[in-house]
């Protein structure tokens, strides 16, 4: 839930992830907090369960959110009211307990835009995105630290601006083979500096 948000989100990967959903053209253009770009793919009527009970909730799908964002429109609509006292959140009248997400380490992600090619032995400058959990971590800039990717393939350590689309990282493929990066491979981790 964010009441900073002032509209429902959902990520492209957990929609693609659940069969049957029938995704809409969209268009809309959305900005974060900080006015960076919010890419939307369309839109989709998910139905969300809480305590038995079928919530039919209309989202914007995008590939920059990391997790279901409820967001203003949502908790105006079902009537939502946080006890902080009590550690409860009412939707509907009804009381829930809300549950933090486990936060496992300040390793934040970045895929691969668009698929590409690696040539062989060479290096290739790869563009990538980011989700947008990473715009609220402290600090502008960010670097993807070395690492193997898989055997011959490497990512460089690249500093990267306070950005989510069209981050160029810099990768070398050292086998005598072309490889291919699918669309939304996982190619490094970025980290605050």
């Amino acid at each position: 839930m964010d009441s900073g948000c002032h509209v429902t989100l959902v990520p492209q990967s957990l929609v693609e992830s659940v069969r049957g959903l029938r995704v809409k053209p969209a268009q809309h253009m959305l900005r974060a907090a900080n006015e960076t770009v919010i890419t939307v793919v369309g839109e989709v009527t998910l139905r969300l369960r809480l305590d038995g009970r079928c919530i039919r909730t209309a989202a914007f799908v995008s590939p920059d959110v990391e997790e279901l964002i409820l967001g203003l429109n949502w908790l105006r609509k079902h009537r939502c009211m946080w006890d902080f006292a009590g550690n409860k959140i009412y939707v509907d009248g009804y009381a829930a307990k809300p549950v933090a997400p486990k936060r496992l380490s300040r390793c934040l992600r970045v895929y691969v835009q668009d698929a590409v090619v690696l040539a062989p032995k060479q290096e290739t400058d790869v563009v990538t995105h980011a989700p947008l959990r990473m715009m609220r971590s402290e600090g502008g800039e960010r670097t993807v630290d070395t690492r193997r990717v898989r055997p011959g393939v490497y990512v460089g350590r690249t500093l990267l601006p306070a950005s989510v689309c069209s981050l160029s990282v810099r990768m070398i493929n050292t086998s005598a083979k072309p490889l291919q990066l699918p669309k939304g491979a996982l190619r490094g981790c970025r980290d605050a500096l």
